[in-house]
């Protein structure tokens, strides 16, 4: 089973990352999550003002070896704005009680800078036999791309990660993390294959924050919420604005960016966030 998490992240988590018919989604279902920073936004309409159409044949991404990478403090989390903020994970399927599997998703926001020494310091084989896991996967380093999040349902999507919404954190190596969410693992995620997380929070952006889109063949927008070094490890919010360059895009995909006149908030599905991801491991909510 391989599950690629585009956002349990989500973070309803922090990580903390997006309508209509939903039948053809892959449901994540999460079971706990935790919220960690709220900000207040309105929706917007602003114009597009870069936009890149995939081609008709697409080309293989192949993923690069990690190197040095810069290195925020995670008390960024307390400010007013998460834009740039850089965050790990590590999920980790494991036996549920009463049988079956849940996968456990640990992160590192509000507690931890997620160094590039400590992070590929860590040893998935280790990590995974230490838990008995059938799975195991290392997501990150990761940035966020909102400037906060919002309550927008009546909190029912937890605000805490153990019985009576108290934190649980572990040692993994020299990364401390938060255990954010537990999740029971529908289908394994796929590139550019939307999934449904259930939570009540969303992503909120300030007017003059350049935002960053893809769109699917039936007209529906998913707004960037993460951007990834997993697979580009030299990637940076520089490079987004040009992003479409570099992705296999799927016929009738595009990619594009636009900067904000106004306030928006990137409202959530009647089921929660609809999210996917790219061929990059970048993360996109769908907008209703």
């Amino acid at each position: 089973m391989h599950m690629t998490l585009t956002a349990l992240v989500a973070l309803a988590l922090v990580v903390s990352a997006c309508g209509g018919d939903d039948d053809d989604v892959a449901t994540t279902a999460i079971v706990e999550v935790a919220s960690d920073v709220a900000s207040s936004a309105e929706d917007a309409e602003p114009a597009t003002t870069t936009t890149t159409e995939a081609p008709a044949a697409t080309t293989t991404t192949t993923e690069a070896p990690a190197t040095t990478a810069p290195v925020e403090d995670a008390s960024q989390a307390a400010g007013s704005s998460l834009y740039d903020f850089r965050y790990c994970e590590i999920l980790i399927s494991v036996p549920a009680e009463g049988g079956g599997e849940v996968t456990e998703v640990w992160g590192t926001p509000g507690v931890d800078p997620c160094t590039d020494e400590a992070w590929y310091a860590l040893d998935p084989a280790t990590i995974q036999a230490e838990n008995d896991a059938s799975f195991i996967e290392m997501n990150g380093p990761l940035y966020f791309i909102v400037d906060g999040t919002a309550e927008t349902g009546d909190g029912s999507g937890g605000t805490g990660t153990a019985a009576g919404g108290e934190a649980v954190t572990r040692q993994f190596g020299d990364i401390t993390m938060n255990l954010l969410a537990t999740a029971e693992v529908g289908e394994a995620s796929e590139e550019y294959a939307p999934d449904l997380v259930v939570r009540t929070t969303t992503w909120t952006y300030q007017a003059g924050t350049e935002v960053f889109e893809l769109t699917d063949p039936e007209g529906n927008v998913y707004t960037m919420q993460s951007y990834s070094r997993i697979v580009d490890t030299d990637l940076t919010a520089a490079d987004l604005p040009t992003l479409g360059d570099q992705l296999d895009l799927p016929v009738g995909w595009s990619y594009s960016s636009r900067v904000l006149d106004a306030p928006l908030q990137v409202e959530l599905s009647p089921d929660g966030a609809i999210v996917v991801q790219d061929d990059l491991r970048n993360a996109y909510q769908r907008n209703g």
